[in-house]
């Protein structure tokens, strides 16, 4: 993303040029997209939430996921999120029956399921990190869990070693807590911004430039804490193609791609290329 960056601002970026990018730093983007990248010779930047480094727990966000969309048994329970007391009440699913749910939390809601881990989502990310992380323990206790898989945690420091090691992948900050910033005070910003590049840069042992907003939240603000912590661009989640033309190099556009094949794929950035 680095190298796509300086094309722009050099005035030689290809125009169909494509920078590859992940966020938060799970740990299949170490044992799964690593070495796809590499037989392929493709350079990626991989956004880490410093707060999870080498945490056991998933993401709280799959976690959720994990409670509440993977349940097969019922639940009739409240369960505290911030000040409020909210009810959760799940019928029971049989999975033997051919239920599959491959939904995801970007697509309408289809079932009353699927509106409550939404409703439950949208009360967690903007709540501070240690009320989100009680109300997930009020959550856990309520509706049990089981120990994550590995992959859908955060890499380690030496993980993150490994990832680096070979220069084709680099890093970049993606805050601590993965908070939606524009929520917090400013000198909270500023902390979850500042602390998250210095943690990258003692992994990296070198200036990180690159910074992407969580959930994509960002407001002027936001994007001058960004640059006044040091950052020289950030990454929104703003679905287009860059406009090398009127190019705001803290609310860079990202493109979130989709099990989709390489046609589909295709089309969407040739879309993006041309709404751009």
């Amino acid at each position: 993303m680095g190298e796509f960056v300086d094309r722009i601002a050099a005035g030689t970026l290809p125009t169909n040029a494509v920078a590859v990018t992940f966020d938060d730093g799970y740990r299949d983007n170490l044992t799964v997209a690593a070495p796809i990248l590499a037989s392929l010779g493709i350079s990626a930047t991989v956004f880490i939430t410093t707060g999870s480094i080498g945490s056991t727990r998933a993401f709280w966000w799959d976690e959720l996921a994990e409670l509440i969309l993977a349940r097969t048994a019922a639940a009739d329970c409240e369960v505290s999120i911030g000040a409020d007391r909210v009810q959760v009440v799940l019928p029971p699913v049989d999975r033997d029956a051919g239920h599959t749910d491959t939904w995801r939390g970007s697509e309408p809601s289809a079932s009353e399921r699927q509106r409550l881990y939404l409703s439950i989502w949208r009360q967690l990310r903007l709540l501070d990190n240690d009320t989100r992380m009680a109300a997930m323990t009020s959550l856990r206790s309520a509706l049990g869990g089981a120990p994550a898989n590995p992959d859908d945690c955060a890499m380690s420091v030496d993980d993150l070693v490994r990832l680096t090691s070979d220069g084709t992948i680099n890093i970049g900050a993606h805050t601590m807590t993965h908070p939606s910033l524009p929520a917090l005070p400013d000198d909270v910003k500023r902390l979850e911004v500042s602390a998250s590049l210095q943690t990258c840069e003692q992994i990296a042992g070198t200036k990180i430039a690159g910074f992407a907003y969580p959930y994509g939240d960002r407001d002027d603000a936001t994007k001058s804490i960004v640059m006044d912590c040091g950052a020289h661009w950030a990454c929104s989640t703003r679905a287009a193609a860059v406009n090398t033309a009127r190019v705001d190099f803290f609310d860079l556009p990202r493109i979130q791609v989709k099990d989709w094949s390489g046609a589909q794929l295709a089309r969407v950035l040739h879309k993006q290329w041309i709404d751009a």
